[in-house]
């Protein structure tokens, strides 16, 4: 019985590994395939916690295929610690969500 354990947590493991670290498994995460990710990360570092966002085309399945929409990765790391959201929006809502960003930086401008 021990040995079927080690071969499911080693298993388990690949898997994780596969889902964050190659291109076709964080196209898993955003709900098609990664076709290329725009730019370098932007973040910031605050005290331990490293805090990123990444921007890629995302060739989706669905709802209808072969449709591109944009795909924004957040993620935070730390000591020991790793969380990735991942967000697909259409490209309408992407810039709806240029226009929120570019409202908030002239907001800080005016003042």
């Amino acid at each position: 019985m021990e040995p079927i354990i080690f071969i499911l947590i080693i298993v388990f493991i690949a898997f994780f590994i596969f889902l964050f670290f190659t291109k076709k498994g964080k196209g898993l995460f955003f709900g098609g395939e990664l076709v290329k990710t725009i730019g370098e990360d932007v973040g910031s570092k605050r005290g331990i916690v490293n805090a990123t966002v990444k921007v890629h085309v995302v060739k989706t399945k669905l709802p209808k295929p072969n449709k591109y929409q944009v795909g924004i990765e957040l993620s935070q790391k730390s000591f020991a610690s790793y969380q990735m959201t991942p967000i697909t929006i259409s490209t309408n809502e992407a810039k709806e969500l240029i226009g929120m960003l570019e409202e908030a930086i002239n907001y800080e401008n005016k003042t």
